[in-house]
């Protein structure tokens, strides 16, 4: 009985829909004016001064210069992400620490402290040779990676 009643109102429904989305079609085509071409249109030339006074970051940001291009957003993006990283590093280190002795009696859960302090060293190693090597490109080529000066 309940899936005859459910059937009947989904039938009702998808005719309710379809006869007043058709009603409002007829209406809106009679109601619409026939559209004519301008005579003559103006367009202004794009240049660099439209797209400078168009651009939300040349108006609103004193870092509009950097992130214009692909590099100065990369370099942006890695001048917070090392101190995040950083940051979750030391969380790993003390999560470990406390995984180690609070499992100090079950060996399993003091391998996976052990395991956890190695991979937290291993990414820290990662993340020091990172920093080091972008500030070696920075030297070599003379541009800026990590905003540091």
């Amino acid at each position: 009985m309940k899936k005859r009643i459910l059937i009947a109102a989904t039938f009702i429904l998808i005719a309710l829909f379809f006869t007043n989305t058709s009603s409002l079609k007829k209406v809106h085509a009679q109601t619409s004016p026939t559209p004519t071409a301008p005579s003559s249109i103006n367009i202004p030339p794009v240049d660099e001064d439209l797209l400078n006074t168009l651009n939300p970051l040349k108006n609103y940001s004193t870092k509009a210069e950097q992130l214009s291009t692909p590099g100065g957003i990369i370099s942006e993006i890695l001048a917070y992400s090392f101190p995040i990283a950083g940051v979750i590093l030391f969380v790993m280190l003390i999560m470990a620490g406390f995984k180690m002795l609070t499992g100090a009696s079950n060996s399993s859960s003091m391998e996976e402290g052990k395991k956890m302090i190695s991979t937290a060293v291993i990414g820290f190693i990662i993340l020091f040779a990172a920093y080091w090597i972008a500030q070696l490109i920075e030297i070599i080529f003379g541009i800026r990676i990590l905003g540091v000066q």
